[in-house]
């Protein structure tokens, strides 16, 4: 088959575009206005002036950390934009700061930056972090690798030294000598820090177990250089060291003060608010709560609003502490039993740089993991290899409506006084029936529970019993009334105050524990519950599940009892941690005390004639 030639293309020759020069007015900054088809030795003068100009427009707006943050770094693939206040906060030349912020409103992040900027602008500098607990501690450092990655080759130092909870950064003068600089992060434990110009940043220090230890530690670092020390955090109570420092001018005057509240955050703002956004702060302070909620607030800040009491909004968001002193489990109670209380302050040598090696002092229990999974397969490899024993106990309160339903999983471990460890919690919001259902299959499927304890109490009434009808009698449910709430209320707080229960840094646990409280009603009955405010209702689902797995345990009351034996030449002393109150003390009964199995103690006599000890004659006073 013969092939038909191809059809030549004409081609015609390109348009001959006229170049004009452009125009000189005032406008953004263009590197060159010559076109350099006019004169090429002039195009390149020019070039070299722009160029000169670029550098010195550049270097002015990247001196201070702020600007080397907003022009040279990128958060979530766009340029960073850092709030007005933080900007305000990292400005703050004072060698003392102090901020009083609501929740949710950047300023760890803003310590990040902060410190970042800074080991890249200085020759030398250490910025020390303080978190609330490991993970915060952890999120800093992974802040401040987000902003290097984002930063061009040309503007940045070099990494040396990349860890989980520290980062450091090698740099050159002109003469040729290398300098360090570095950032390190830790959870809340004594700081330590060697050399010149160390920064300390101390993060939600109104939560930490041992504020004042830590802050007499950090001052003294900050003394060299221009060190600063810097605390932030959201409002917890009407006492502690963040609180003083706050209120009390007189006591603290070196500090400047900062109060950052919700509505300073234009994520938190509707349109009506960003539109008018320079008059919203005095506009604001002059309304109540609900109205200007309401006013201001876009959805997320109402939902928030409609999802707690009005006065733990108040202590959340608008820097309004709250009067403690009508709760059951006071604060103090609460931290005794948190899993940094239980472990001791930690601290660590000054040649542990990066405290790979933290010394805790005076441990409550040693050679315990203390740990909260996050879901059920962690927990059951957590078993599988030892670390955590099969002695398994679970409480279950379910959500009414808009409360969500709670499960919480308890290891008890007898060795150590029958000490409960909080294990695992899972929380669920608008789920249906069938699905808290399926969890429950899947947690006993995976985790060995020996009992769970249920609020039959409305909803849970049936689910109550389908539970039993499967699991038989690894399940028990339990009837919310006063009485029955009361005991397990005054269970609880009897492990608090042994220090017989370990709870993690969650919160919201703390929280709804902390929003208990005792009433006696005019009938003279007494009610365990969460104080409410109109429609906005908080049952403390959290709380009430963690009563209900402690109560599926040993009895508190008789974890350190033993009987003495009739040889014995003096009586043994009690090792119960803190003074029992009167209502619990064993009156004129000799044969008290030690560390046993209650199990295993014979019946109390019925008369002391059974007994001739006249070396325990005191007892019987």
């Amino acid at each position: 088959m013969k092939r038909k030639p191809f059809k030549k293309i004409k081609r015609y020759p390109a348009l001959k575009i006229v170049r004009t020069p452009v125009p000189r007015s005032s406008g953004p900054l263009i590197l060159s206005k010559k076109d350099p088809q006019d004169n090429i030795k002039d195009f390149k003068k020019e070039m070299g002036e722009s160029r000169k100009r670029a550098k010195k427009l550049l270097a002015k707006d990247i001196s201070t950390e702020a600007g080397f943050i907003q022009n040279l770094t990128e958060t979530n693939l766009e340029s960073t934009k850092l709030y007005y206040y933080q900007i305000n906060f990292m400005n703050d030349r004072a060698k003392y700061r102090h901020g009083d912020k609501s929740r949710q409103i950047g300023m760890s992040y803003g310590f990040s930056c902060e410190g970042y900027g800074k080991t890249q602008l200085f020759d030398i500098y250490t910025g020390l972090f303080i978190s609330f607990n490991q993970e915060e501690a952890n999120e800093k450092i992974t802040y401040a690798r987000a902003l290097d990655e984002s930063v061009s080759f040309k503007y940045k130092k070099k990494i040396v030294v990349d860890r989980v909870t520290a980062m450091e950064w090698e740099g050159k003068l002109k003469d040729g000598r290398k300098t360090r600089t570095r950032l390190i992060s830790h959870p809340q434990r004594e700081p330590r820090g060697k050399g010149y110009n160390t920064d300390v940043f101390l993060d939600e220090i109104a939560h930490y177990q041992w504020p004042e230890k830590i802050y007499v530690a950090a001052v003294p670092i900050i003394t060299r250089g221009f060190g600063q020390l810097a605390m932030a955090s959201s409002p917890l109570g009407q006492s502690g060291l963040h609180y003083a420092i706050g209120t009390n001018v007189e006591d603290y005057p070196n500090y400047s003060r900062h109060r950052i509240y919700w509505w300073n955050n234009p994520d938190f703002l509707n349109d009506y608010a960003l539109e008018n956004f320079d008059s919203v702060h005095e506009e604001a302070l002059l309304l109540e709560t609900k109205d200007r909620v309401f006013k201001f607030g876009n959805d997320s800040i109402v939902e928030a609003y409609n999802s707690m009491l009005e006065e733990y909004f108040q202590q959340e968001y608008e820097l309004r502490a709250i009067d403690e002193s009508v709760s059951y489990y006071p604060m103090e109670l609460i931290k005794q039993c948190t899993f940094d209380a239980l472990m001791g302050l930690s601290h660590i040598d000054e040649d542990d740089l990066y405290g790979d090696n933290p010394i805790y002092d005076s441990p409550v229990y040693t050679g315990v993991e203390f740990k909260t999974y996050l879901t059920i397969e962690e927990l059951s490899r957590a078993i599988a290899k030892n670390i955590v024993t099969k002695r398994l106990i679970a409480g279950y309160d379910v959500g009414r409506k808009e409360n969500s339903s709670e499960i919480l999983i308890l290891e008890e471990i007898p060795n150590l006084n029958y000490l409960q460890i909080v294990r695992l919690i899972i929380s669920l919001k608008n789920v249906s029936y069938n699905q808290q259902f399926g969890m429950i299959e899947k947690l006993f499927k995976h985790v060995p529970i020996k009992l769970l304890k249920i609020d039959s109490t409305g909803l849970g009434d049936n689910l109550a019993e389908d539970l039993k009808r499967k699991f038989r009698s690894r399940i028990e449910d339990v009837k919310f009334t006063n009485p029955n709430k009361g005991e397990l209320a005054i269970n609880l707080k009897l492990r608090f105050e042994d220090q017989a229960i370990a709870i993690p840094n969650n919160r919201d646990l703390i929280r709804q524990i902390h929003s208990i409280k005792r009433k006696v009603m005019e009938n003279a009955l007494i009610k365990y519950e969460v104080d409410s405010s109109e429609k906005r209702k908080h049952h403390g689902d959290m709380f009430w599940a963690l009563a209900l797995a402690s109560s599926a345990g040993e009895p508190v009351q008789m974890h350190r009892v033993r009987l003495i034996n009739t040889k014995l030449v003096s009586p043994i002393i009690s090792k119960r941690i803190l003074t029992g109150i009167p209502s619990r003390t064993f009156n004129k009964i000799p044969m008290i005390g030690g560390i046993s199995d209650y199990k295993k103690l014979p019946p109390p006599p019925n008369h002391y004639n059974d007994f001739t000890l006249p070396i325990h004659k005191e007892f019987l006073n």
